[in-house]
């Protein structure tokens, strides 16, 4: 199913490019402290990750998923402050879309088309 392979990986770029904007190219360079700039848009990273999953869960269960995103949204904050932009959080997220959450779901989503489905 190459067009769903497609759809894949431009859901990645584009939901890695968005939320790497909001979550920390807002809040890295409007602030410099960690607490702010890190620890505040950690928390709301994984906050946001619930809502989706509340609507179509996944198998790890929507506060785990969120823990994990707030957990990858602390490294990907200090990532951000110490290098002074977004360019390897951005990649690294469109990387982690496609290869873990937007694979998953879409196999999931087409019936195992992908490889893994229930």
């Amino acid at each position: 199913m190459p067009g769903g392979v497609a759809l894949v990986v431009v859901f990645g770029i584009v939901n890695g490019l968005a939320e790497e904007l909001l979550w920390r190219g807002v809040f890295a360079t409007t602030f410099h402290d960690r607490l702010r700039g890190c620890l505040y848009p950690a928390v709301g990273f994984g906050t946001w990750h619930i809502a989706p999953l509340s609507v179509y869960p996944g198998t790890t269960g929507s506060y785990r998923f969120a823990s994990l995103a707030t957990l990858l949204g602390l490294v990907y904050g200090e990532v951000a402050r110490r290098t002074h932009g977004i360019a390897w959080t951005t990649f690294s997220h469109m990387v982690t879309d496609y290869l873990g959450t937007d694979l998953v779901w879409f196999s999931e989503l087409t019936g195992g088309a992908f490889g893994g489905g229930n």
